[in-house]
């Protein structure tokens, strides 16, 4: 047997905890169609827009433009796994595929199933961006808390790119009267979620850049203070966010909660790793797990692991993005970094789609720990356990979840 395989083999058994999901809720997957299951997944992100609302074929020419996309060849390897389908997905297999996932969603708890089974995770860490720091009724669901929120809290409209305000959620009716008083009204909104929640997840790269610079507090109560009056100056927002940012970043550390940050991909303007130097190096206490590779920006990960003993490299979304990239990354990664602070998360919204995920990431780590131990770089057994530390070790440890 091939050594790749060999470790896929081993690798199939291990459980795994699953660092990042947006699994959705159990009345989502009600009466699920293959349609609908293509929109809600990141091929719709590659192709051009189609509604969910009917379930004919997509044409030829919808599938002709995706076919060799990463993204639909994730998820149509789950598929075909899970459903025991060896065709391809096209418009000829369009009725297979629709209706073996609609007859199996008329279990209730097939979502959870595949899941637990064929995913063998024992706790998933979700990301209900629609609900920050909540997570579904199943106890493997460990919410972490979406902070993105709290950066939009200077007026009752502005919102972040989920539609998510900290006055309106929190039922305040009008901005807190000096900056100092929301901070101390965050420290504690933050500590409530302690015990509940995994970790803090910032996802700002969606709604501004990430070159975070620490403003003096005087400065940033004067900036805060015009933003209430309604006499703002242009730059006003961006530098008191600058300070939450940062006061974020110490209440991180003050209550070990792990601070995941969404790097790389986003609007793309100054998203990449690299702009949180000065954050990271401030707050030495505070554990960064730093998402995506930071793709496209590989080398940033590689940087600040080799110089920062506190961030982390979570590989969610990367292998689907491009399983060259995450091949790359991960190779590279073995030798600049920490063997204890690599973890992997699916970073979907369905079961089927974080399935196909997982496939993707067993191959791809496999194939690169196969590469390392023929050339004599690591052993056999030192191969298993890097596989193992990746998709349940590091993250039990980093997150301190009992399972």
């Amino acid at each position: 047997m091939p050594l790749a395989a060999f470790l896929h083999e081993a690798v199939r058994e291990f459980p795994i905890i699953n660092t990042h999901s947006h699994h959705r809720e159990p009345e989502f997957f009600k009466d699920m169609r293959l349609r609908r299951l293509l929109k809600f997944s990141y091929v719709s992100w590659v192709a051009s827009d189609f509604e969910s609302d009917c379930d004919a074929p997509l044409n030829e020419s919808w599938f002709e433009q995706i076919r060799f996309n990463s993204y639909f060849i994730s998820l149509q390897k789950g598929l075909q796994s899970l459903y025991g389908i060896s065709e391809p997905l096209s418009v000829s297999s369009w009725d297979r595929y629709d209706r073996a996932i609609n007859e199996a969603h008329q279990d209730a708890g097939w979502h959870l199933k595949v899941l637990r089974e064929a995913c063998q995770y024992r706790s998933i860490i979700q990301d209900s961006y629609w609900d920050p720091g909540s997570a579904s009724a199943d106890p493997i669901f460990m919410p972490t808390f979406r902070i993105n929120m709290f950066f939009y809290f200077y007026n009752m409209f502005a919102s972040d790119h989920n539609g998510n305000n900290a006055l309106r959620k929190y039922n305040i009716a009008e901005p807190f009267p000096a900056l100092s008083d929301y901070l101390s009204f965050l420290y504690h909104a933050l500590k409530e979620r302690k015990n509940s929640c995994a970790a803090l997840k910032c996802a700002l790269a969606y709604d501004r850049d990430l070159a975070f610079s620490d403003e003096h507090s005087s400065d940033a109560e004067q900036c805060y203070s015009r933003l209430i009056q309604g006499n703002s100056k242009a730059d006003d927002i961006s530098r008191v966010q600058n300070y939450v940012f940062f006061r974020i970043c110490e209440m991180a550390g003050e209550l070990e909660l792990p601070f995941q940050c969404h790097v790389g991909l986003g609007k793309l303007d100054r998203t990449r790793a690299i702009h949180l130097l000065e954050a990271i190096e401030a707050n030495n206490s505070t554990k960064f797990v730093l998402f995506h590779g930071s793709y496209p920006y590989l080398q940033d990960i590689f940087a600040l692991c080799h110089n920062f003993r506190n961030v982390y490299a979570d590989l969610c979304w990367l292998p689907i993005i491009s399983p060259a990239a995450a091949g790359r990354f991960v190779d590279e990664y073995i030798e600049v970094g920490a063997a204890n602070t690599m973890t992997w998360g699916c970073d979907t919204w369905t079961s089927e789609e974080s399935f196909g995920a997982l496939l993707t990431a067993r191959e791809v780590l496999c194939n690169v720990i196969a590469n390392k131990i023929q050339s004599g770089y690591f052993s056999e057994a030192d191969g298993i356990q890097f596989l193992r530390s990746v998709f349940f070790d590091n993250a039990k440890a980093l997150y301190r979840l009992d399972v």
